[in-house]
């Protein structure tokens, strides 16, 4: 269902650039993803949705989506945003940045593909960071695993 709404998504959704200019794309990197690439919890709790919506809950093993809460998410940063995520984005730049701009308004987007070897299987999992500007700031307010 999610690879669904997520192949929806991109389908329905336009690369738009006129709206946000590459000062803002590099401002962005160097607060918001660098923080999450430090781990810096007070800067991600400020730039981060109270909790983030996504599947962020399953990867520390919480169950019900509606019981996560903000305090769960700031404690297992390490977790949420594990270390291949982090090693990504510090040897990335900004042009790992993806903007839609959608029905829905403009994000800025971080895709994140690894390959998951289970029982002999090869599986391809992405891990997806959405942005939203709320306030002049962008927030993350989607943290989705599709695959």
């Amino acid at each position: 269902m999610k690879t669904l709404l997520l192949s929806i998504l991109v389908f329905v959704s336009t690369l738009c650039s006129a709206q946000i200019d590459q000062e803002e794309i590099e401002q962005f990197w160097n607060t918001q993803i660098d923080a999450i690439v430090k781990l810096d919890k007070k800067a991600i709790n400020k730039y981060s949705l109270h909790p983030p919506n996504g599947d962020w809950g399953y990867l520390v093993g919480l169950d019900e989506e509606v019981s996560w809460t903000h305090d769960n998410f700031l404690e297992n940063l390490e977790y949420i945003f594990f270390e291949e995520l982090r090693t990504y984005l510090k040897e990335g730049n900004s042009e790992l940045v993806e903007i839609w701009d959608s029905e829905e308004g403009l994000f800025l987007i971080i895709k994140y593909n690894e390959l998951i070897y289970e029982d002999e299987m090869e599986f391809e999992t992405t891990t997806i960071l959405q942005f939203s500007k709320i306030d002049g700031n962008w927030i993350l307010t989607e943290y989705l695993i599709a695959g």
